[in-house]
């Protein structure tokens, strides 16, 4: 390669570069915009909020990229209950999948499940206890969402309410507010509204155990509002943080979608070039054979073999090349001695009797 070819693909090469840098600087700058969170993307690093074994698109699984959008108010967030009732679905589920830290703590990691319902402290019957207790037993919960719903799952004789169908394996999961309240008391700190959160996949919901209190809405990071499939597989690979129930089609449905990440850029950019000069040959020439054919012209020889083959047929055409000679001729060869005639020394053959010059007797 010389060193202007060289020069010229060093160029290019440095100017895609360049470009492609551009792109990605705009595209976080527009993520930046739209989300207002920052990363405007996680990655799932459990199975929670999987629908199955398998990875899906539309759900979110082991694996996955999931756009966050920033929230500022509690009407920002649709409920699994409001969801329901107005038929709006994310990630094959009614209403909104959220991100938080849970009890607010910045060290842990955050959590990405489904806002199942929205919560209500009433201290209208609290007291004022010695020491700065706090009054648990008088505190009750107000659920808004059951004032307009068309149905009513709460039971006032064991302070419960029940969800029906949830998930994609539809169970039926029981909400204790008692167990809400008792995770207040376990922290010593005084009940504030929030949501009930639960995984898709997950057979209780955050705050049954009680170690996670209602969610804030001051301890959530955003709402989920999209995904880039299987692509988080390769940070969590890096980091050493990759989990056992990665979906059994994740890593080849990721190394298929990078073939044809990487593979058609490189066909569109090497290959289709190639493509299109060959085609433009292959059409040139059958154009030449056909304007040879027109004028009673050959078309030009297009290889080495073909440029023999011709040299060998016009040879024999003109007679350069000698007949092939029949296996069934047979040629004959004779040796002659000669003698110098003892008159006139011409050289006679030894098989005359005179010499044909002078006549003299030879023998």
């Amino acid at each position: 390669m010389d060193k202007a070819k060289m020069k010229n693909t060093l160029f290019n090469i440095g100017r895609d570069l360049f470009i492609a840098f551009i792109v990605v600087i705009v595209v976080m700058l527009i993520l930046l915009a739209y989300c207002r969170v920052w990363p405007p993307m996680v990655v799932v690093e459990s199975g929670s909020m999987m629908h199955g074994p398998n990875s899906h698109i539309g759900v979110i699984d082991t694996g996955d990229m999931v756009l966050v959008r920033g929230v500022k108010e509690r009407s920002d967030i649709l409920t699994y209950m409001e969801g329901e009732e107005h038929t709006f679905r994310t990630y094959s589920g009614f209403g909104n999948v959220i991100v938080y830290r849970p009890n607010g703590d910045t060290n842990r990691t955050p959590i990405i499940h489904r806002a199942v319902i929205w919560l209500e402290i009433n201290d209208d019957g609290v007291q004022n206890l010695s020491d700065g207790q706090i009054d648990y037993q008088n505190y009750t919960f107000d659920v808004p969402v059951f004032e307009w719903v068309n149905r009513n799952p709460w039971d006032p004789a064991e302070n419960t309410f029940l969800l029906e169908n949830y998930g994609h394996q539809n169970r039926d999961v029981t909400i204790h507010l008692d167990k809400i309240m008792g995770g207040f008391a376990a922290a010593g700190v005084e009940p504030h509204d929030g949501f009930v959160t639960m995984g898709d996949n997950n057979h209780i919901y955050d705050q049954s155990s009680g170690t996670i209190m209602l969610i804030k809405m001051d301890w959530i990071v955003g709402k989920a509002t999209g995904e880039l499939p299987w692509f988080g597989l390769i940070k969590l690979l890096f980091t050493n943080d990759l989990p056992l129930n990665v979906p059994a089609n994740s890593w080849m449905l990721l190394i298929v979608t990078i073939i044809i990440l990487v593979g058609v850029p490189l066909f569109l950019d090497l290959g289709l070039p190639r493509l299109r000069d060959r085609k433009g040959k292959e059409m040139k020439r059958e154009e030449g054979d056909a304007l040879s054919e027109r004028a009673g012209v050959a078309s030009p020889p297009t290889s080495l073999d073909e440029i023999a083959e011709r040299l060998r047929n016009h040879a024999g055409d003109i007679g350069l090349l000698p007949e092939k000679v029949s296996s069934e001729k047979i040629i004959v060869i004779k040796e002659i001695v000669k003698v110098p005639c003892p008159y006139c020394d011409v050289l006679v053959e030894s098989t005359l009797s005179k010499c044909p010059s002078c006549g003299g007797a030879i023998r």
